[in-house]
């Protein structure tokens, strides 16, 4: 039977592809779970009509996002963070703090978008990786001492 997916279905498809399936997997599990649906012309063409939509929203986003970056990435940001005399935080900058910094610079990013190993725990210059859609971008990050 084919089916189109509404959901991404692990090991079967991502969401608006046609999927060939059995019919009991089709009726018990992928229709009843409202994971796809019976692939009909009008569904067919719906389904196109919305993959294609969100494509451009997609390729919108990252062309918007990437303008952003490039904007970011020029000066660093600043954080200030309360620290000892030789320069230890007292709470190390996690990922979300990171994430909440370059969105009131401008950019939206996702948090899987930030590549970051673990919380900064050190003053000084840090550089945090972003990877969207396989391109990459580097932001400094200049940590200073709260007074």
């Amino acid at each position: 039977m084919k089916i189109i997916l509404l959901k991404d279905v692990p090991k079967i498809g991502r969401r608006y592809e046609i999927k060939e399936v059995s019919d009991g997997y089709a009726r018990n599990f992928l229709i009843k779970n409202k994971l796809g649906e019976i692939a009909t012309d009008a569904v067919i063409k719906k389904a196109e009509d919305e993959k294609k939509k969100m494509n451009a929203d997609k390729a919108n986003r990252e062309a918007k996002i990437n303008e952003q970056i490039t904007n970011i990435s020029k000066e660093p940001i600043i954080v200030y963070s309360k620290a000892n005399e030789e320069g230890h935080l007292f709470a190390g900058i996690k990922k979300e703090e990171i994430l909440k910094l370059i969105k009131n610079k401008g950019a939206d990013i996702k948090p899987e978008e930030l590549e970051m190993d673990k919380p900064i725990k050190e003053t000084g210059s840090h550089e945090v990786t972003i990877k969207i859609s396989g391109k990459t971008a580097k932001i400094r990050l200049e940590v200073t001492a709260k007074k």
